[in-house]
């Protein structure tokens, strides 16, 4: 999530850059009048988005979805010869990845 926010983020200071940076010559091309418009709608997309993925990552059943798996990860990890500080890092590591 904060992988696509940081891009969004990205994405808004480049286009916001060019559309408000300096003045430009007076041979350079200006952007087109309605840049403010275009960069409100963007944004009200990107909030829409955001309070989205935050609303599904707060749905009860996908958190004890994924309690579930790290769980099970833990224990395969324990199955399967390591000792539980390995298997909690292996799975912390695991869960890290998937961000």
């Amino acid at each position: 999530m904060f992988k696509k926010l940081t891009f969004a983020i990205a994405i808004f200071a480049l286009t916001s850059s060019a559309a408000f940076g300096e003045q430009k010559k007076s041979n350079e091309i200006y952007p087109s009048p309605d840049i403010h418009k275009q960069v409100d709608d963007m944004l009200a997309q990107f909030s829409y988005q955001l309070k989205s993925t935050v609303k599904v990552m707060n749905d009860p059943e996908l958190i004890k979805a994924q309690a579930k798996y790290a769980k099970n990860l833990y224990e395969a990890f324990i199955a399967e010869g390591f000792s539980k500080e390995q298997a909690l890092e292996l799975v912390k590591v695991s869960i890290e990845g998937k961000k």
